[in-house]
């Protein structure tokens, strides 16, 4: 019955708080651990509070800060050092074997009346110490006991375990206090931290891997310096330094304001140690309550950064009411805010803030800042109370004021830290953390102009065609005399970009610089070259023509008719005129006299390109008949000529040329021609069921070139295919689409929509994935074979739909944001991919957030895994379930698999689900079954 009991109660734990298998040992240790040292902790605050105030004097708080302060700093540059040639481990032991000695020194001490005001003194700078390189010792052995992601998900209850502890050591204060005295209480402390020094060694053997330890002492020999430098060169620990800073600041003075209002109302010390007692452990009470419900809610949904301005928030709202009332009752709502907050969400999100830093400079900053920048702003807090209260005597209600003016500054803070939180995660990713990409100085018009004509003097072909096409776009004409000698260029593609810049060049004198590329060997610069000529001609341009046109020179009369033909495109007049289609029709008569098989390829290239940039509708017949040549140059032009033409019947043909390797790219470049009015005869192709999905897969890449908020529209419609390739291309396409014309806008709704369809289809295929796995071993070997085919496809289904979720978020967030997040995820560093997750967590909005997160984490572990499924919250499928939804897809490779599953498995109940599949309109599939049922039924 009591192990039953045991059980229910950990199975509530886990699920109350995600614990995963594995982790609950290492939970109880480390939260054990914590929870005694603050034990020890807030039995030993509350009695040298009670013994500093009764003996010397609420006054002396401030002088008593300063010494603190000053001390504290030498320990810390002392402790930097030490750590430098000690390794962790051994420093954090020594920190255990000093300190329990000195408690029990100390009590003995007071037992014996033989402390005087100095004991105290000592022992209470002793205690500050005591805290501060305890609590910091155990928070950098927790980032190596657990993996940011663990972190994130565990440190909420591994704070509990340090608000339980300051729970019973003030209570124990509070009940021992009149019975035993303070001195007494002091052997209890150590007692207590003895337990905890046997459980540190427990958790440094069993979870400390030697890597880790390896690691660190590496990480030794890269130490950028005095911890100080080290802050000083991160703009991160910086700000980092600057919230601990302000935050201790404003705890001395709520600690002054308490103080002095509690030793006012109470003089008798045990009383008053008592009082302290109660109301710490009620403090730690509430901040426990924060913790276990609150602050892992608060943390997950709201980010690290948003989480750092509870606190603050709350003191300013404290400090108020102190300013208006400053009895008792508002100092201590005021010590709550400050107490139950700092040790719950704040305390979360502090410790989360360093999880970016690397571990070297972690171990060697976050000690500095704990010991030194807390002890440097213990002591400013001391100079602030003695120059308000002992300098200028102003009352109480002047620190409350003090206060206000030091939470605007936290705030400010937490705002840039949150930026730089970010930042830090975002560098990790991209490893630009040694190399910072440095904004370059605005040019001006004349620098840019100077740099195009530096490149056109002397740049590559690559260079020289961008530079040419942004002459081209901008009609830059104060480039023309650097362009001009590139039409004499080696390359063709150079040549004919110079002469599409010239062709708008107002200055008509140019005009004898073309007519020797009537004769270039390159057809399309010919071509181009007599539409320059006849554009630049003054006078006489219809004898021109005809002169071109009659010139002996098949290369000269057949670029004559090309460029006539483009010329001539959106002008019946003009094509009736020079009777292009007559011409034509001659050309192609004139074809069956050649003999040369060069000169009939280049007349017929020269037809087709007049067809096509004519537009001649007459002679569409031809490119029918040239499409079935056996030289593939011809059949490429034609596919261009059929762009140009831009009939809609082309489009068929054309898209079933994409298909070919050999002709697919040529094919794309015609279908782009056709602009906007290509896509309702590609939407229409796509809504046929039985289209194949292959070549529906090529369809998203023609959308890419064409400027038109119609492209999105078709790539949105083509991105809810059911088939999931069609949607990754279709999603690719539309980055490239984006990237091509960011101008063009994308629906943040639809976007939001479209990735909680995706989601649906990765927990689904996770779940067939789940079940496919565990009945595996069930198998006989064929079966077995079959189903190990099955579960292959379906993870690169799941692959598939994780790739997508991160294109569409592309279009939600900066693609410069979350490609290198995706690439995180797929790294086989653990530390990369844990900082691509708490990345993304940091950037996506609460509701996405909550959707995304799950499964990005469980994409980090075997995605078939019980874990993963619990992280998921879902309820896996039965075989039959998995069968009928598969069956009901549309992809073929997934349907085949689960055929040959059940025709393998021989278990008859698959009989009527493979009957189901005779009808099947794919013809594969349908043989499939019907092998299938017959393999069943022998």
């Amino acid at each position: 019955m009591l192990s039953r009991l045991a059980d229910t109660g950990l199975d509530l734990l886990r699920r109350t708080f995600d614990i995963r298998p594995g982790e609950l040992r290492r939970v109880s240790l480390m939260g054990a651990n914590i929870f005694l040292i603050i034990s020890t902790l807030m039995i030993i605050k509350p009695v040298i509070n009670a013994l500093f105030l009764s003996y010397v004097g609420v006054k002396s708080l401030p002088s008593l800060f300063l010494l603190v302060a000053s001390v504290a700093m030498i320990v810390s540059v002392l402790y930097a050092k030490a750590l430098s040639r000690v390794s962790l481990h051994r420093m954090i032991l020594r920190t255990y074997q000093i300190s329990i000695p000195a408690m029990i020194l100390t009590g003995i001490l007071l037992h014996l009346n033989l402390a005087g005001k100095w004991v105290i003194y000592v022992f209470y700078i002793g205690e500050v110490i005591f805290a501060l390189l305890t609590t910091s010792q155990f928070w950098i052995l927790a980032n190596l006991v657990f993996n940011p992601l663990e972190a994130k998900r565990l440190f909420s209850l591994v704070g509990a375990g340090a608000i339980a502890g300051g729970v019973m050591g003030g209570y124990l204060t509070s009940v021992f206090a009149p019975i035993l005295s303070n001195e007494n209480l002091l052997f209890m402390a150590a007692a207590l931290l003895a337990g905890g020094f046997f459980v540190n060694r427990r958790i440094w053997k069993d979870y400390i891997s030697p890597d880790q330890i390896n690691a660190a002492q590496k990480d030794k020999g890269q130490l950028l310096g005095h911890p100080l430098q080290v802050i000083r060169k991160s703009r991160h620990l910086t700000l980092l330094a600057l919230i601990v800073g302000i935050g201790i600041v404003i705890a001395k003075l709520v600690e002054y304001q308490y103080s002095a209002l509690a030793s006012a109302a109470i003089p008798d010390a045990d009383h008053l140690a008592a009082f302290f007692g109660f109301w710490f452990s009620t403090f730690n009470i509430i901040s426990l309550i924060i913790q276990i419900f609150i602050t892992r809610r608060v943390v997950g949904i709201y980010g690290v950064g948003k989480s750092l301005f509870v606190l603050p928030l709350a003191l300013f709202g404290g400090a108020t009411l102190l300013l208006i009332t400053p009895v008792l009752w508002a100092g201590i709502a005021l010590k709550l805010f400050d107490v139950s907050i700092k040790q719950s969400i704040n305390k979360a999100a502090v410790e989360l803030l360093v999880l970016p830093i690397p571990l070297a400079t972690k171990s060697q900053a976050k000690t500095f800042i704990d010991v030194f920048v807390d002890t440097a702003a213990t002591g400013i807090g001391g100079l602030l109370l003695l120059f308000l209260i002992n300098g200028l005597d102003l009352p109480l209600r002047a620190v409350s004021l003090l206060i206000m003016v030091l939470v605007g500054f936290w705030i400010w803070f937490a705002l840039e830290i949150r930026k730089e939180y970010i930042r830090s995660f975002q560098e990790n990713l991209t490893a630009s953390t040694d190399q910072k990409k440095k904004q370059k100085p605005a040019e001006s018009d004349g620098s840019v102009l100077e740099g195009m004509r530096k490149v056109l003097q002397t740049g590559s072909e690559r260079q020289l065609l961008f530079v040419l096409g942004k002459i081209e776009e901008l009609k830059e004409i104060r480039l023309i005399p650097d362009t001009l000698p590139l039409l004499g260029h080696d390359s063709s593609l150079v040549r004919l970009a110079a002469l599409k810049c010239l062709y708008f060049h107002p200055d008509h004198s140019i005009q004898n610089h073309f007519t020797p590329l009537l004769q270039d060997p390159d057809a399309e610069v010919r071509s181009h070259a007599f539409t320059a000529i006849l554009r630049h001609s003054r006078r006489d341009r219809v004898n021109i023509i005809h002169q071109y046109l009659n010139d002996a020179d098949p290369m000269i009369n057949g670029a004559a008719l090309v460029g006539l033909a483009m010329e001539s495109r959106n002008n019946p007049e003009m094509q009736r005129l020079f009777q292009i289609e007559d011409l034509v029709m001659d050309k192609t008569h004139y074809l069956s006299l050649l003999k040369d098989p060069d000169t009939r390829r280049l007349y017929k290239i020269m037809i087709i390109r007049a067809i096509g940039h004519g537009r001649i509708q007459g002679q569409y017949g031809l490119l029918d008949r040239f499409i079935q040549d056996e030289d593939p140059s011809v059949r490429m032009e034609v596919l261009l000529a059929m762009g140009d033409a831009g009939n809609p019947g082309f489009i068929p043909i054309l898209v079933d040329h994409l298909s070919s390797r050999e002709t697919r790219e040529t094919a794309r470049k015609a279908l782009v021609l056709f602009g906007p009015a290509l896509y309702p005869h590609l939407e229409a192709m796509a809504s046929l069921p039985h289209y194949p999905p292959e070549l529906l897969r090529l369809l998203p890449r023609l959308g890419e070139q064409i400027q038109s908020p119609l492209s999105v529209d078709f790539l949105l419609g083509m991105i809810r295919h059911t088939d999931v390739g069609v949607r990754l291309a279709a999603l690719q396409s539309l980055h490239a689409l984006k990237r091509n014309f960011p101008d063009l806008h994308i629906s943040e709704k639809e976007t939001i929509r479209l990735i909680i369809d995706e989601t649906h289809l990765y927990k689904d295929t996770l779940g067939h994935l789940y079940t496919q796995k565990r009945l595996e071993e069930k198998d006989n070997q064929p079966a077995q074979e079959a189903r190990q085919a099955l579960t292959t496809l379906l993870e690169r289904r799941l692959d598939g739909t994780l790739e997508r979720i991160f294109h569409l978020l592309g279009f939600r967030y900066s693609p410069g944001q979350i490609n290198p997040v995706y690439e995180g995820i797929k790294a086989k560093n653990p530390d990369i991919r844990f900082n691509a997750v708490e990345f993304l967590d940091n950037i996506l909005e609460p509701d996405l957030k909550k959707i995304l997160i799950p499964i990005v984490e469980s994409a980090l572990i075997d995605p078939a895994s019980d874990a993963a499924i619990h992280r998921l919250n879902l309820k896996a499928p039965t075989e039959a379930e998995c069968f009928d939804h598969l069956l009901k897809g549309r992809d073929e490779k997934i349907k085949l698999a689960v055929i040959r599953v059940m025709s393998e498995s021989g278990d008859a109940s698959h009989i009527p689900r493979l009957s189901s599949q005779l009808d099947a309109p794919n013809h594969k599939v349908k043989k499939a079954a019907q092998e299938g049922l017959e393999l069943l039924r022998t």
